[in-house]
């Protein structure tokens, strides 16, 4: 079974709508990102639960505990400081949105902190050593397509051709002041992408199994 760990803003959307295709429709679980409480006591409480050969939750590594031995789980991370304008601009632009209106009216420097965008890398996945120790795969929404193709062959999905993800670059205008500040509130989340990206690249496969 799969577990795939949606980190927000990071291509997951991309990899979600791929990996349906890659499974019937009751072969997959996937988790109601607008009611992610009930959904997920929805999953643990299903009876099938252990039938299911994929599973795909926002930010749902704890999950894993309620699936079958074996269970494995991937995601994928993005460059930090593309990450927070990523976020910024989408929840500016996407009604019901939490911090939809914050957006509208702040900029992204406010927004950040308020949100606390700034080290989400490091709070939730902790470490590099703590990552490498939980996930079987990690990719990068940089290299979208080299990371479903590495999860088609591991897992032998079916018609796992790599789609292209539709994040952008820079989506929105930010000043080199306001660029140099989001790298002093994300300095542990950049500290974890460049250790990343030194030893792996743009993938990680673990190799042990």
């Amino acid at each position: 079974m799969i577990l795939f760990d949606h980190y927000p803003k990071a291509g997951g959307t991309t990899v979600r709508r791929w990996l349906l295709k890659c499974f019937d429709d009751h072969e997959v679980f996937n988790l109601n990102d607008r009611a992610q409480s009930k959904s997920r006591l929805a999953f643990m409480n299903n009876p099938r639960r252990l039938d299911f050969k994929c599973l795909l939750a926002h930010s749902g590594f704890e999950l894993i505990k309620y699936m079958p031995p074996g269970t494995e789980a991937i995601t994928v991370i993005r460059e930090p400081i593309e990450r927070i304008i990523s976020w910024y601009r989408y929840s500016a632009k996407t009604p019901g949105m939490p911090g939809h209106k914050f957006a509208q009216d702040h900029d992204i420097i406010e927004y950040a902190e308020e949100f606390k965008l700034g080290d989400a890398m490091s709070n939730y996945f902790g470490s590099l050593e703590r990552m490498e120790s939980r996930y079987s795969v990690i990719g990068t929404v940089q290299n979208l397509g080299q990371f479903m193709v590495a999860c088609g062959v591991r897992y032998k999905l079916k018609g796992w051709q790599p789609e292209t993800s539709n994040e952008s670059t820079h989506p929105l205008e930010v000043t080199d002041e306001q660029i140099a500040k989001l790298r002093m509130m994300a300095r542990g989340d950049i500290r974890i992408w460049k250790q990343f990206t030194r030893k792996h690249g743009a993938l990680y496969v673990d190799r042990q199994a």
